[in-house]
C-alpha cells in the first residue's frame, strides 16, 4: 500500500513538473523573442531534433571510414542542401534543425549547420565570426578537429583549404603558407 501511494505521489509530482512553463528563444530578423512552453514539450522537441540529427549524419557519412572523408561528406551535404537566404523571407534563428528543414539560411547559419553535423559525427567542431581588416564585414568560419589538428572551412561560399600535399590543410599548414584555397561551389 505504501509503495502505491509513493508511486502515485511521484506520478503527480512528475506531471506537475512536466507542465511547468519554461522559456525558449526565437529570433526573426534579428529580433529575439522569448516563447513560453511546457517543459514536456521542450524535452520532446529536443529529442526530436537529437534523433533527426543522428539519423541524418548516419545517412551522410554511412560508408566513410576516415574523419577527413566524413568532414568532406558533411561539407558537401551542407553546401548541396542549404541555400542562400532569400531576401524576401525573414531570417529565422531558433534551432539548426529548422535551418535544415527549411533548406535555406543566412551566411553564418551554413557554418552552424556544418559544425552541428560534424559534432554529431563525433568530431569536435565550432564556428566563429571573424571581421575583415577594417571591421566592415564579418565571415563565419568553421573549425573542425581531425586527428590532432584543427582545419578551417567556410561553408557559405564552399571554401576549404588543402596543403601542397593535397590533404586538408591544418591551421599550422595555413600559418606556414602551405595551403591552396579550394571551392566546392562556384557562386561568387
Amino acid at each position: 500500500m505504501k509503495k502505491r501511494v509513493i508511486f502515485l505521489l511521484t506520478c503527480v509530482m512528475l506531471l506537475f513538473l512536466l507542465n511547468v512553463h519554461v522559456t525558449t528563444r526565437k529570433s526573426i530578423d534579428y529580433k529575439v523573442e522569448a516563447l513560453r512552453l511546457p517543459l514536456y514539450l521542450k524535452i520532446l522537441n529536443f529529442y526530436d531534433r537529437h534523433f533527426n540529427y543522428k539519423w541524418l549524419v548516419n545517412n551522410i557519412i554511412n560508408a566513410k571510414s576516415s574523419d577527413s572523408e566524413k568532414v568532406m561528406a558533411i561539407f558537401d551535404w551542407t553546401i548541396g542542401n542549404i541555400k542562400e537566404q532569400p531576401g524576401s523571407l525573414p531570417v529565422v534563428d531558433d534551432h539548426v534543425w529548422s535551418i535544415i528543414v527549411r533548406g535555406y539560411g543566412a551566411a553564418d547559419q551554413f557554418s552552424d549547420v556544418f559544425t552541428t553535423l560534424c559534432n554529431y559525427a563525433g568530431l569536435k567542431a565550432f564556428f566563429a565570426r571573424v571581421y575583415n581588416f577594417n571591421n566592415t564585414q564579418k565571415v563565419a568560419f568553421s573549425f573542425v578537429k581531425i586527428g590532432n589538428n584543427w582545419h578551417i572551412f567556410e561553408p557559405h561560399r564552399g571554401v576549404y583549404f588543402l596543403n601542397k600535399e593535397n590533404s586538408l590543410a591544418s591551421i599550422d599548414d595555413i600559418s606556414r603558407g602551405n595551403w591552396i584555397e579550394k571551392k566546392l561551389k562556384d557562386n561568387d
